[in-house]
């Protein structure tokens, strides 16, 4: 039975084609595949380059040369004895991803930010009335899960209200909703909230001395859980949100809805009149940088405040503007009719 060999006299190419796991670039790749489909890699050896007949043709020789030389028409000498007495293979290293033939895999890094449900929800909306009613339905699949873990069902109510309640979001629920959105913010910027909780008076004394300066200024008091502005107007005839407005920071993402709803509100004016409808509910610190950066990205109030484009004036021609020449030296006439057209194929 006739058996073929192939022999090579550079290891790598043994390497490569002994490899199983590695992949090559395409070059390489598509040759191995020519190389597999017609060989296996037990076929082939290796032979040094003093004794590869090939290797004189890679040098350059002229045809005549290569004719003379013995080797290279009747190949190697070793090749004309016994197969016991043929070159013994060398150990074929094997293939690293640090090869140059090896094709380098792309890697991706993924930095994950730890973040709650909470912060994961608000981000997700770019509009406060659909983050309200998000988190009111939050809240009230949190309070069925709840009663039903207590196992506590509402006898006296009939099925029939009880699907008006959980298909309807009432006033009060968003009333609701908004409340806990604003406490989580609170919260998560300013931990003085639960500070102004304690009933230590000391250690409020304590925390209020390394309150910010901006936030102490404005006497905070904390009322429903919410950090409000204090103040000497509680006798005024006013609502009590206008009179203690809720604190909230000026860099967070429920701010900036908040601004932008009431921007919309007032019919896309400008900062100040955002500014003093925010104010009977919320006071943000550092309120107009705030309500200026988003005012900044409202696309309609960049197209009204766009300039409009002005034409420039035409180069006037050499005849008026040449000087030291008499009137009329050059007369333009504009000539109008009648004038002969042709439309169609009729005169």
């Amino acid at each position: 039975m006739n058996k073929v060999i192939y022999w090579t006299d550079f290891i790598s190419v043994l390497k490569c084609i002994n490899n199983e796991t590695k992949r090559f670039h395409t070059f390489d790749s598509n040759r191995l595949t020519i190389i597999h489909d017609g060989s296996t890699p037990q076929q082939w050896s290796y032979v040094n380059r003093e004794d590869n007949p090939a290797h004189d043709g890679s040098k350059g020789l002229k045809l005549d040369v290569l004719i003379k030389n013995d080797r290279w028409l009747t190949g190697p000498k070793f090749l004309w004895g016994e197969e016991e007495c043929w070159l013994a293979m060398v150990k074929i290293l094997i293939l690293r991803d640090e090869d140059l033939e090896v094709r380098k895999k792309n890697q991706i890094y993924v930095a994950s930010a730890s973040r709650d449900v909470m912060e994961k929800l608000m981000m997700y909306y770019s509009s406060w009335w659909k983050l309200k009613v998000a988190v009111s339905w939050s809240l009230r699949y949190k309070r069925y899960l709840k009663n039903k873990i207590l196992q506590r069902r509402e006898s006296s109510l009939t099925k029939q209200k009880l699907q008006e309640r959980s298909s309807h979001l009432t006033l009060d629920k968003l009333r609701e909703a908004e409340h806990e959105i604003l406490r989580y913010v609170q919260m998560r910027e300013f931990p003085e909230v639960i500070a102004l909780q304690s009933e230590d008076q000391r250690l409020v004394k304590r925390l209020m001395k390394k309150m910010r300066a901006s936030i102490t200024k404005l006497n905070p008091q904390v009322h429903d859980g919410l950090l409000r502005v204090g103040g000497c107007i509680r006798q005024a005839p006013l609502s009590y949100d206008l009179k203690h407005p809720v604190i909230l920071p000026y860099k967070h993402h429920v701010t900036d809805l908040i601004i932008k709803d009431h921007h919309l509100k007032v019919g896309h004016m400008g900062q100040e009149s955002v500014l003093s409808s925010l104010r009977h509910k919320y006071w943000i610190l550092k309120g107009r940088y705030a309500v200026r950066q988003e005012l900044n990205k409202c696309f309609d109030c960049q197209k009204r405040k766009v300039k409009p484009t002005e034409q420039f004036m035409a180069e006037l021609p050499k005849d008026r503007v040449t000087p030291s020449e008499p009137p009329f030296t050059y007369v333009g006439i504009d000539c109008f009719g009648p004038i002969e057209v042709q439309q169609g194929q009729s005169p």
